[in-house]
Protein backbone atom coordinates (compact mmCIF):
# COMPACT_ATOMS: atom_id res chain seq x y z
CA UNK A 1 0.00 0.00 0.00
CA UNK A 2 0.88 3.83 -1.12
CA UNK A 3 0.80 6.22 1.46
CA UNK A 4 0.36 9.42 2.14
CA UNK A 5 3.06 11.61 3.99
CA UNK A 6 5.71 9.12 2.93
CA UNK A 7 8.77 9.13 0.70
CA UNK A 8 9.77 6.41 -1.71
CA UNK A 9 13.58 6.23 -2.20
CA UNK A 10 13.48 3.76 -5.36
CA UNK A 11 16.51 2.88 -7.77
CA UNK A 12 15.78 4.09 -11.27
CA UNK A 13 18.80 1.56 -12.22
CA UNK A 14 21.21 2.18 -14.52
CA UNK A 15 19.85 3.58 -17.97
CA UNK A 16 17.44 0.88 -19.37
CA UNK A 17 14.17 2.25 -18.60
CA UNK A 18 13.23 -2.08 -18.99
CA UNK A 19 15.15 -2.74 -15.89
CA UNK A 20 13.32 -0.61 -13.16
CA UNK A 21 11.64 -2.75 -11.21
CA UNK A 22 7.68 -3.55 -11.19
CA UNK A 23 7.65 -2.25 -7.53
CA UNK A 24 9.35 1.44 -8.63
CA UNK A 25 6.85 1.88 -11.48
CA UNK A 26 3.61 1.53 -9.04
CA UNK A 27 4.69 3.64 -6.95
CA UNK A 28 5.73 6.53 -9.59
CA UNK A 29 2.28 6.19 -10.78
CA UNK A 30 0.86 7.67 -8.38
CA UNK A 31 3.57 10.09 -6.80
CA UNK A 32 2.39 14.06 -6.14
CA UNK A 33 6.02 15.15 -5.72
CA UNK A 34 9.26 13.69 -8.03
CA UNK A 35 12.69 14.80 -7.04
CA UNK A 36 15.04 12.92 -9.41
CA UNK A 37 18.41 12.73 -9.93
CA UNK A 38 20.10 13.98 -13.64
CA UNK A 39 21.21 10.24 -14.74
CA UNK A 40 17.50 8.88 -14.44
CA UNK A 41 16.06 8.48 -18.12
CA UNK A 42 13.32 10.12 -19.14
CA UNK A 43 11.21 7.73 -20.11
CA UNK A 44 10.83 6.84 -16.48
CA UNK A 45 9.95 10.12 -15.30
CA UNK A 46 7.24 9.91 -17.66
CA UNK A 47 5.39 7.29 -15.49
CA UNK A 48 4.66 9.75 -12.77
CA UNK A 49 1.46 11.76 -13.20
CA UNK A 50 1.26 14.91 -15.35
CA UNK A 51 0.10 16.97 -12.10
CA UNK A 52 3.04 15.60 -10.31
CA UNK A 53 5.79 18.24 -9.11
CA UNK A 54 9.05 17.72 -10.55
CA UNK A 55 11.89 19.19 -8.92
CA UNK A 56 15.39 18.09 -10.68
CA UNK A 57 18.01 17.31 -7.31
CA UNK A 58 20.68 16.04 -10.22
CA UNK A 59 24.41 15.47 -9.10
CA UNK A 60 27.09 15.12 -11.66
CA UNK A 61 30.32 15.44 -10.69
CA UNK A 62 31.25 18.99 -9.30
CA UNK A 63 28.22 20.24 -10.86
CA UNK A 64 25.50 20.18 -8.24
CA UNK A 65 22.00 21.57 -9.04
CA UNK A 66 20.55 20.78 -5.26
CA UNK A 67 23.42 20.37 -2.39
CA UNK A 68 22.37 17.17 -0.18
CA UNK A 69 21.01 19.11 2.90
CA UNK A 70 18.77 21.12 0.77
CA UNK A 71 17.67 18.15 -0.71
CA UNK A 72 16.71 16.36 2.39
CA UNK A 73 15.16 19.44 3.60
CA UNK A 74 12.81 19.35 0.07
CA UNK A 75 11.85 15.69 0.98
CA UNK A 76 10.98 16.09 4.81
CA UNK A 77 9.16 19.65 3.79
CA UNK A 78 6.91 17.53 1.04
CA UNK A 79 6.22 14.58 3.50
CA UNK A 80 5.13 17.22 6.38
CA UNK A 81 2.67 18.27 3.63
CA UNK A 82 1.06 14.30 3.65
CA UNK A 83 2.24 13.71 -0.10
CA UNK A 84 3.41 10.59 -1.66
CA UNK A 85 7.35 11.85 -1.97
CA UNK A 86 9.27 10.08 -4.78
CA UNK A 87 13.14 10.23 -4.31
CA UNK A 88 14.54 8.84 -7.71
CA UNK A 89 18.21 7.76 -7.84
CA UNK A 90 20.41 6.54 -10.49
CA UNK A 91 21.20 2.87 -9.53
CA UNK A 92 20.28 1.55 -6.52
CA UNK A 93 19.44 4.23 -3.58
CA UNK A 94 22.18 2.54 -1.43
CA UNK A 95 25.41 2.28 -3.88
CA UNK A 96 27.19 5.43 -3.53
CA UNK A 97 23.77 6.98 -4.07
CA UNK A 98 23.79 9.20 -0.50
CA UNK A 99 20.31 7.26 0.22
CA UNK A 100 21.27 6.25 3.58
CA UNK A 101 21.97 9.81 4.40
CA UNK A 102 18.41 10.75 3.21
CA UNK A 103 17.13 8.01 5.36
CA UNK A 104 18.36 8.99 8.46
CA UNK A 105 17.32 12.60 8.23
CA UNK A 106 13.43 11.24 7.16
CA UNK A 107 13.87 8.97 10.45
CA UNK A 108 15.22 11.76 12.54
CA UNK A 109 12.38 14.14 11.39
CA UNK A 110 9.95 11.04 12.30
CA UNK A 111 8.86 10.19 8.84
CA UNK A 112 7.65 7.16 6.87
CA UNK A 113 9.68 5.76 3.99
CA UNK A 114 10.84 2.65 2.16
CA UNK A 115 13.69 1.79 -0.15
CA UNK A 116 12.80 0.28 -3.72
CA UNK A 117 16.66 -1.30 -4.65
CA UNK A 118 17.79 -0.30 -8.46
CA UNK A 119 20.39 -2.48 -10.10
CA UNK A 120 23.53 -0.45 -9.69
CA UNK A 121 25.37 0.59 -12.73
CA UNK A 122 28.57 -1.14 -11.67
CA UNK A 123 27.03 -4.68 -12.10
CA UNK A 124 24.74 -3.28 -14.85
CA UNK A 125 27.11 -1.92 -17.20
CA UNK A 126 29.46 -4.38 -17.11
CA UNK A 127 27.38 -6.59 -18.02
CA UNK A 128 25.80 -4.94 -21.22
CA UNK A 129 29.97 -4.20 -22.01
CA UNK A 130 30.10 -8.36 -21.99
CA UNK A 131 32.10 -8.27 -18.56
CA UNK A 132 30.67 -11.25 -16.34
CA UNK A 133 31.72 -9.48 -12.54
CA UNK A 134 32.28 -13.44 -11.70
CA UNK A 135 34.17 -16.41 -13.67
CA UNK A 136 34.61 -19.66 -12.11
CA UNK A 137 38.00 -19.33 -14.07
CA UNK A 138 38.74 -16.17 -13.02
CA UNK A 139 37.32 -14.49 -10.34
CA UNK A 140 35.63 -15.50 -7.61
CA UNK A 141 35.04 -12.37 -5.86
CA UNK A 142 33.70 -8.53 -6.53
CA UNK A 143 34.73 -5.45 -4.86
CA UNK A 144 32.87 -2.13 -5.46
CA UNK A 145 34.96 1.24 -4.78
CA UNK A 146 34.33 4.89 -5.00
CA UNK A 147 36.98 6.68 -7.03
CA UNK A 148 36.57 9.99 -5.33
CA UNK A 149 39.23 9.57 -2.51
CA UNK A 150 42.05 8.33 -4.53
CA UNK A 151 44.03 11.65 -4.59
CA UNK A 152 43.35 12.62 -1.15
CA UNK A 153 46.49 11.36 1.67
CA UNK A 154 43.88 10.99 4.30
CA UNK A 155 41.53 9.03 2.30
CA UNK A 156 39.22 5.93 3.37
CA UNK A 157 40.60 4.01 1.04
CA UNK A 158 42.80 1.05 1.49
CA UNK A 159 44.96 0.56 -1.72
CA UNK A 160 47.27 -2.01 -0.77
CA UNK A 161 44.65 -4.13 0.27
CA UNK A 162 42.70 -3.28 -2.72
CA UNK A 163 45.82 -4.46 -5.20
CA UNK A 164 46.44 -7.59 -3.11
CA UNK A 165 42.97 -8.78 -2.67
CA UNK A 166 42.66 -10.43 -6.29
CA UNK A 167 38.80 -10.82 -7.92
CA UNK A 168 37.34 -8.30 -9.53
CA UNK A 169 37.28 -4.64 -8.49
CA UNK A 170 34.83 -2.44 -9.92
CA UNK A 171 35.00 1.50 -9.59
CA UNK A 172 32.64 4.11 -9.80
CA UNK A 173 33.05 7.68 -10.08
CA UNK A 174 36.72 7.25 -10.64
CA UNK A 175 37.11 8.98 -14.32
CA UNK A 176 38.71 12.12 -13.33
CA UNK A 177 41.09 10.13 -11.32
CA UNK A 178 41.69 7.47 -13.28
CA UNK A 179 45.34 7.94 -14.19
CA UNK A 180 46.12 7.97 -9.88
CA UNK A 181 43.87 4.73 -9.23
CA UNK A 182 45.57 3.03 -11.59
CA UNK A 183 49.09 4.55 -9.67
CA UNK A 184 48.23 3.66 -6.95
CA UNK A 185 47.35 -0.10 -7.37
CA UNK A 186 50.30 -0.89 -9.43
CA UNK A 187 52.50 1.04 -6.50
CA UNK A 188 50.78 -1.32 -4.30
CA UNK A 189 51.72 -4.49 -6.05
CA UNK A 190 49.20 -5.13 -9.02
CA UNK A 191 50.16 -6.71 -11.82
CA UNK A 192 50.05 -3.39 -14.34
CA UNK A 193 49.31 -6.03 -17.14
CA UNK A 194 45.81 -6.82 -15.48
CA UNK A 195 42.79 -6.81 -17.65
CA UNK A 196 40.74 -3.20 -17.53
CA UNK A 197 37.70 -2.53 -19.07
CA UNK A 198 36.03 1.30 -19.33
CA UNK A 199 32.22 1.14 -19.70
CA UNK A 200 30.89 4.81 -20.69
CA UNK A 201 26.79 5.31 -20.63
CA UNK A 202 26.80 1.69 -19.72
CA UNK A 203 22.91 0.05 -20.46
CA UNK A 204 22.76 3.10 -22.98
CA UNK A 205 22.36 3.58 -26.23
CA UNK A 206 25.27 6.11 -26.01
CA UNK A 207 27.00 3.30 -24.58
CA UNK A 208 30.61 2.72 -25.50
CA UNK A 209 33.41 0.44 -23.62
CA UNK A 210 37.11 -0.21 -24.31
CA UNK A 211 39.40 -3.12 -22.86
CA UNK A 212 42.87 -1.99 -21.97
CA UNK A 213 45.29 -3.30 -18.93
CA UNK A 214 45.56 -1.36 -15.66
CA UNK A 215 48.82 0.80 -17.63
CA UNK A 216 47.05 1.84 -20.24
CA UNK A 217 43.63 2.43 -19.98
CA UNK A 218 44.11 5.84 -18.66
CA UNK A 219 45.72 6.31 -21.76
CA UNK A 220 43.18 4.59 -24.06
CA UNK A 221 40.33 6.49 -22.65
CA UNK A 222 41.91 9.69 -23.18
CA UNK A 223 42.64 8.77 -27.06
CA UNK A 224 38.99 7.77 -27.20
CA UNK A 225 37.63 10.72 -26.34
CA UNK A 226 35.34 9.11 -23.61
CA UNK A 227 34.22 10.20 -20.47
CA UNK A 228 31.75 10.38 -17.16
CA UNK A 229 29.40 8.39 -16.15
CA UNK A 230 31.20 5.44 -16.93
CA UNK A 231 32.58 2.28 -14.86
CA UNK A 232 36.01 0.72 -14.27
CA UNK A 233 36.17 -2.89 -14.07
CA UNK A 234 40.00 -4.63 -13.49
CA UNK A 235 40.31 -7.65 -13.04
CA UNK A 236 40.96 -10.89 -15.56
CA UNK A 237 37.21 -11.19 -16.41
CA UNK A 238 37.68 -7.66 -18.59
CA UNK A 239 39.52 -9.50 -20.92
CA UNK A 240 36.27 -10.97 -21.52
CA UNK A 241 34.75 -8.31 -23.00
CA UNK A 242 35.72 -8.49 -26.79
CA UNK A 243 34.42 -12.01 -26.82
CA UNK A 244 30.91 -11.58 -24.66
CA UNK A 245 30.03 -7.74 -25.62
CA UNK A 246 26.48 -8.67 -27.05
CA UNK A 247 24.73 -5.02 -26.35
CA UNK A 248 27.24 -2.84 -28.70
CA UNK A 249 26.24 -5.20 -31.35
CA UNK A 250 22.64 -4.42 -32.03
CA UNK A 251 22.18 -2.87 -35.18
CA UNK A 252 21.34 0.97 -34.75
CA UNK A 253 23.37 1.28 -31.44
CA UNK A 254 24.51 4.66 -30.91
CA UNK A 255 21.69 5.89 -33.52
CA UNK A 256 19.66 8.89 -32.13
CA UNK A 257 16.53 8.82 -34.52
CA UNK A 258 13.24 11.65 -34.02
CA UNK A 259 9.99 10.28 -34.06
CA UNK A 260 7.06 12.80 -35.04
CA UNK A 261 4.04 10.40 -34.90
CA UNK A 262 1.81 11.62 -32.11
CA UNK A 263 2.89 10.04 -28.76
CA UNK A 264 -0.47 7.48 -28.50
CA UNK A 265 0.71 6.37 -32.33
CA UNK A 266 4.30 5.84 -31.69
CA UNK A 267 4.63 2.99 -29.24
CA UNK A 268 5.23 0.27 -31.68
CA UNK A 269 7.44 1.83 -34.06
CA UNK A 270 9.87 3.42 -31.01
CA UNK A 271 9.72 -0.06 -29.34
CA UNK A 272 11.09 -1.44 -32.31
CA UNK A 273 14.31 1.06 -33.03
CA UNK A 274 14.78 0.85 -29.50
CA UNK A 275 15.08 -2.90 -29.04
CA UNK A 276 17.74 -2.30 -31.86
CA UNK A 277 19.68 0.31 -29.84
CA UNK A 278 18.26 3.07 -31.08
CA UNK A 279 18.22 6.64 -28.97
CA UNK A 280 14.61 7.50 -29.89
CA UNK A 281 13.19 11.43 -29.29
CA UNK A 282 9.50 12.03 -30.00
CA UNK A 283 9.05 15.42 -31.15
CA UNK A 284 4.37 15.06 -32.07
CA UNK A 285 4.42 17.84 -34.77
CA UNK A 286 0.81 16.58 -35.54
CA UNK A 287 -2.68 16.43 -33.72
CA UNK A 288 -5.53 13.80 -34.70
CA UNK A 289 -8.73 15.40 -33.52
CA UNK A 290 -12.18 14.21 -34.62
CA UNK A 291 -14.05 16.61 -36.67
CA UNK A 292 -17.90 16.61 -36.53
CA UNK A 293 -19.67 14.99 -39.39
CA UNK A 294 -22.21 12.97 -40.78
CA UNK A 295 -22.63 10.28 -43.51
CA UNK A 296 -26.06 10.72 -44.21
CA UNK A 297 -25.67 8.91 -47.89
CA UNK A 298 -24.16 6.45 -46.60
CA UNK A 299 -26.64 5.72 -44.60
CA UNK A 300 -29.30 6.60 -47.46
CA UNK A 301 -27.61 3.83 -49.61
CA UNK A 302 -27.33 1.00 -47.37
CA UNK A 303 -30.70 1.04 -45.40
CA UNK A 304 -33.61 2.29 -48.12
CA UNK A 305 -31.63 0.54 -51.41
CA UNK A 306 -28.64 -1.15 -52.31
CA UNK A 307 -25.04 1.12 -52.24
CA UNK A 308 -24.23 2.73 -55.11
CA UNK A 309 -20.72 2.36 -54.46
CA UNK A 310 -18.41 -0.50 -54.84
CA UNK A 311 -15.53 0.72 -52.90
CA UNK A 312 -14.72 2.89 -49.78
CA UNK A 313 -11.09 4.04 -50.22
CA UNK A 314 -9.28 5.27 -46.51
CA UNK A 315 -5.79 7.45 -46.38
CA UNK A 316 -4.68 6.65 -42.93
CA UNK A 317 -5.78 4.12 -39.53
CA UNK A 318 -7.43 7.54 -38.23
CA UNK A 319 -9.54 7.93 -41.22
CA UNK A 320 -10.84 4.06 -40.84
CA UNK A 321 -11.21 4.65 -36.76
CA UNK A 322 -12.88 7.27 -37.05
CA UNK A 323 -15.05 6.06 -39.94
CA UNK A 324 -15.79 3.04 -37.80
CA UNK A 325 -16.71 5.01 -34.90
CA UNK A 326 -19.52 7.21 -36.85
CA UNK A 327 -20.41 4.00 -38.06
CA UNK A 328 -21.22 3.02 -34.54
CA UNK A 329 -22.77 5.89 -33.34
CA UNK A 330 -25.36 6.21 -36.58
CA UNK A 331 -26.42 2.72 -36.00
CA UNK A 332 -25.39 2.28 -39.57
CA UNK A 333 -24.08 -1.39 -39.99
CA UNK A 334 -25.39 -2.61 -43.12
CA UNK A 335 -22.86 -1.34 -45.27
CA UNK A 336 -20.57 -3.93 -43.18
CA UNK A 337 -22.60 -6.69 -44.18
CA UNK A 338 -21.25 -9.08 -47.29
CA UNK A 339 -22.33 -8.66 -50.57
CA UNK A 340 -25.59 -11.04 -51.49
Amino acid sequence: MIQKGSCYLIGGGPGDPGLLTLRARDILQQADVLVYDSLVNDQILQWAPDSAERIHAGKRANKHVMKQADINAVLIEKCQQNLVVVRLKGGDPFIFGRGGEEAEALTQAGLRFEVVPGITSGIAAPTYAGIPLTHREHSTSVTFVTGHECPKESGDTDWPRLAALGGTLVIYMGVKNLPNIAANLIRHGMDRDTPAAFVQWGCDPRQQSLRATLSTLSSKVQEAGLAAPAIIVIGQVAALHDQLSWFSHKALLGQKILITRTRAQNSQLKNLLEEQGARVLEMPLIQISNLPFSIPEIQESTINHPPSFDWIVFTSPNAVNFFLTKLCQQKIFALLAPAK
